[in-house]
């Protein structure tokens, strides 16, 4: 079998051929970067919709402080309550 020359029968099917192959794998190159990069951003919008901070929870108590701004509200509220 003799191979088929360029400007023979076969060369315009060919090039059909590899024409939309290799847009058939251009077009699911950019799918699938679109869908790895869609996916990128979702999980940074999870991971950042999950970090909380609260002081509240994290911070050490401070039990002295917290005992004596009870005990100063406590006085307030006896001297405002005398008429």
């Amino acid at each position: 079998m003799d191979p088929a020359d360029r400007g023979g029968a076969f060369s315009r099917p060919l090039r059909r051929l590899r024409v939309r192959t290799a847009l058939r794998r251009g077009l699911t190159l950019l799918i699938g970067t679109a869908i790895l990069a869609i996916a990128a951003y979702g999980l940074v919008w999870l991971i950042e919709a999950m970090r909380t901070y609260d002081p509240k929870y994290y911070e050490p108590k401070d039990l002295e402080r917290e005992r004596h701004e009870l005990q100063r509200k406590l006085e307030e509220l006896k001297q405002s309550n005398r008429p």
